[in-house]
């Protein structure tokens, strides 16, 4: 199980990554055209819209399991240890309920643009693509955020049985 995880996880970072590379490559290209050329690159603009939604949501799967985003922990250093293990649960749930609901809207908003032909102006691409994108990596997030709350759950309690073993 731990190595199927880790090779997903490590597909989303690489994905990510790459993603971050092309998207280099696109604004290099577009600013050389813009600047030496007269002439900038056809459609740029929606190929960086459509690159930034990529390499976001397939980085917050990544940042959901291994825990990365932004908290605020002004009161860890004076709260027991089994309150921050509940706000780390709690927090976790919440983030998965947030991204369940965010899922289903892009998912909806998917749905209506499918249905209303909507094109992006100067390269023709579908928009609904990456709604539905964004609406299921945002249900991948929300099942790993759930999967997360399981997982470190079980090694806090296993590590703390280990700690009262040693002393």
């Amino acid at each position: 199980m731990t190595k199927g995880r880790d090779a997903l996880l490590w597909l989303a970072d690489a994905l990510a990554g790459a993603m971050l590379v092309v998207l280099t490559a696109l604004t290099f290209i577009d600013v050389v055209g813009r600047n030496i050329f007269d002439q900038p690159l056809i459609g740029s603009n929606e190929l960086t819209e459509y690159s930034l939604a990529l390499v976001t949501f397939l980085a917050y799967p990544v940042v959901a399991w291994k825990r990365q985003h932004i908290v605020v922990d002004l009161f860890d250093g004076i709260s027991p240890r089994w309150l921050i293990t509940l706000e780390k649960i709690v927090s976790d749930f919440l983030g998965a309920a947030l991204f369940c609901i965010l899922s289903y809207r892009l998912w909806l908003q998917a749905l209506r643009l499918e249905s209303y032909g909507d094109l992006t102006p100067q390269l023709s691409i579908p928009i609904f693509y990456a709604y539905f994108f964004m609406s299921v990596m945002s249900g991948v997030t929300a099942l790993t955020f759930v999967l997360s709350a399981f997982a470190h759950r079980a090694n806090e309690v296993s590590s703390e049985h280990v700690l009262d073993e040693v002393v």
